[in-house]
């Protein structure tokens, strides 16, 4: 055996030896003083130059066997899958004819776009998938992730039932040797895809998907819980099995995935799959549904107000049009839901429609005569889902928090009686929803219950943004001490808030700095308003001095009649020239920058909540808050192109 070289002894050595200048055995995986040690033996790479476990290549080697085994299994599968079959029976939009070839498009879409590759947009454009998948939980474990799924989520977005989810679990956990005897499953009724996917053996591996999503929706209610993560890769190894079977199933599993990604960053991004479930619907004419006595649709209706749920959501909060218009929406609500489901179902529609006359300018129905007069109806339509919306968990026949569900009001008024490019703010209704938005947040944010973290982030911004903007736009004079108090609570509790979920989202760094331009901007408002408030009182007084008070012109002045339609004018309370409200109704235009008030309108045309959100995920360091003071309107700059980075 030839001697080996000094330079073949350096590389191979580990670090660890190299390092203490000692003999090294050079075993492997690990060498005799590593192992001693109990730590991680490791080598140079002489490619890279950094220190790697030794054991690092035979790693990868196994993994890459592993996923080969796993890919020849998906071509088995994929390759034995049977065609679908026709619409007639709820389960596919296409023809009897469609081959299995054909029927792979949809899942071939879906993984080319998993597996796009550079810069990318988290909310739209999905990313690399890079985590080791998880194992199949125990039954055990299963039944309390079971648990927190139907009692956390499902209550939001009734996507699944318990009689279609226990079906999934007898056929994954009997074919594993799992102990399901205790499990009792439903009656199932109308078109379930549930039953049919468990009634197919080739389709048998599919169910497994539903089980690991349904894991990693329930264990990210933690944002510290990686293996949420994990069970959300395993998730997608399955997802072309379940993509071969049922459309029904299809969309289930997309819907799904949207609920995964409305929680944390992941693969694909929610926009990108609620765009999914929206083709899918679509082509499967599902909100043109209507039930028969032979047949009511509950899973039809079910998966439509589940991704009508998700759709509006999102778009209200991003201020996106919609992907199916309401008024081609003919399909009910299901029969069977929830009251805190059927709460969030109405209200949901109650908010597309704000969005859609409010702050897309849709065309105002005949039935109301103003925009002012719908948004008096609407507000007495919203208050009275409030009076009739579930106030405990028990009457939402769930473990359901019902505070988020006074959250979803107080945000509803504030979208509906906040600023708007289409009608003034009422401050006396818009600054108490403000306010009970961020209390509320705030005491979910400290018992570790928020869990949709980029919505918190929104919502919190607007409601503190609004409230400060706000502050200038209350009728008469305010006193600048209450008015400062007031906006000092609202920015230290925005500020708080803000600052504890940039640890979550590091994006919120950027928010939390416009924010601090906002409220700084409003504090020199108001400083600069109360300034020429005494200054004005100090003219009135000083003019008041110089009048001549001798009987005489007294006597002049009693006798003196007022011209017609002449009326005393109160400076204090009802000056409508220090008023932002009416002066910005009753000027040709907006004020200018160099006058007393602030124009909202810049937040919300080019300036807000649009552009925020284009920069809060995708990175973008533009300033986009405008001119510095005292730069006139009419030169405003226009919003420079958002670059995308992954991972924001």
């Amino acid at each position: 055996m030839t001697a080996e070289s000094p330079l073949n002894r350096a590389i191979t050595a580990c670090a660890r030896c190299r390092g203490r200048k000692t003999k090294c055995d050079r075993n492997f995986p690990s060498c005799g003083s590593c192992s001693k040690a109990g730590v991680i033996c490791e080598a140079l790479d002489p490619a890279t130059g950094r220190n790697i476990p030794r054991s690092y290549v035979a790693h990868l080697e196994e993994q890459i066997a592993e996923l080969q085994q796993r890919n020849q299994e998906l071509r088995e599968a994929a390759a034995t899958a049977s065609p679908r079959q026709p619409r007639g029976d709820g389960s596919d939009a296409g023809s009897a004819t469609d081959s299995s070839n054909q029927q792979l498009s949809f899942a071939k879409m879906m993984f080319t776009a998993v597996s796009t590759t550079g810069q990318v947009n988290s909310l739209e454009t999905p990313l690399r998938q890079t985590v080791v998948p998880a194992q199949l939980p125990s039954y055990d474990e299963m039944m309390r992730l079971r648990h927190i799924y139907f009692n956390h989520s499902n209550p939001q977005v009734p996507i699944l039932t318990y009689d279609g989810f226990d079906q999934y679990m007898r056929v994954v956990y009997q074919g594993a040797g799992g102990g399901v005897s205790g499990m009792s499953l439903g009656n199932h009724s109308g078109h379930d895809s549930s039953a049919a996917m468990a009634d197919s053996a080739e389709q048998a591996r599919a169910t497994r998907y539903f089980i690991h999503i349904v894991a990693a929706i329930a264990l990210g209610k933690d944002p510290s819980n990686e293996y949420a993560s994990q069970h959300h890769a395993a998730a997608l190894n399955y997802l072309p099995l379940v993509f071969a079977g049922p459309r029904l199933s299809s969309l289930t599993a997309v819907l799904l995935l949207s609920l995964y990604a409305m929680q944390r960053q992941s693969s694909p991004g929610v926009w990108y799959t609620l765009g999914i479930a929206s083709r899918l619907i679509t082509d499967l004419e599902l909100q043109s549904f209507v039930p028969t006595p032979e047949d009511d649709g509950a899973e039809i209706r079910r998966l439509f107000w589940s991704w009508y749920v998700l759709d509006r959501q999102v778009c209200t909060y991003l201020s996106r049009p919609t992907s199916i218009a309401d008024n081609v929406i003919h399909c009910p609500m299901p029969a069977d839901l929830e009251p805190t489901q059927l709460a969030f179902c109405q209200l949901r529609v109650l908010q597309s429609e704000i969005q859609r006359i409010l702050h897309h300018a849709d065309t105002l129905p005949r039935v109301w005569p103003t925009l002012e007069a719908w948004r008096g109806d609407m507000q007495i339509r919203l208050d009275a889902w409030e009076a009739s919306r579930p106030r405990t968990s028990e009457q939402g026949g769930s473990e359901f928090d019902p505070l988020f569900i006074t959250l979803n009001y107080h945000q509803t008024v504030l979208l509906l009686q906040g600023f708007s490019a289409n009608l003034p703010p009422n401050p006396l209704v818009m600054l108490p929803a403000a306010r009970a938005c961020l209390h509320i947040y705030r005491d979910l944010w400290q018992a570790d219950a928020v869990n949709f973290i980029w919505l918190a982030v929104h919502n919190t911004f607007v409601a503190g943004s609004s409230f400060c903007y706000g502050l200038l736009y209350m009728p008469g004079h305010q006193l600048l001490g209450e008015v400062l108090a007031q906006l000092d609570e609202v920015t230290e509790v925005t500020r708080t808030m803000l600052e504890g979920m940039c640890v979550r989202c590091p994006a919120t760094a950027d928010v939390l700095a416009q924010f601090d331009g906002i409220a700084a901007e409003v504090r020199r408002k108001a400083i600069s308003r109360d300034e020429h408030h005494q200054q004005q009182q100090q003219r009135r007084a000083a003019s008041a001095a110089t009048i001549d008070l001798s009987p005489r012109f007294a006597n002049s002045m009693l006798l003196r009649t007022p011209s017609a339609g002449t009326s005393p004018r109160r400076m204090l309370v009802n000056d409508t020239s220090a008023n932002p409200y009416h002066q910005q109704n009753n000027s040709t235009g907006p004020p200018s920058r160099d006058s007393l008030d602030i124009d909202f309108n810049d937040l919300i045309n080019g300036h807000g909540t649009k552009a925020l959100w284009a920069d809060f995920f995708a990175g973008s360091n533009d300033l986009m808050w405008g001119q510095a003071p005292g730069q006139s309107t009419s030169a405003a700059p226009t919003p420079a192109p958002h670059h995308t980075q992954q991972g924001s």
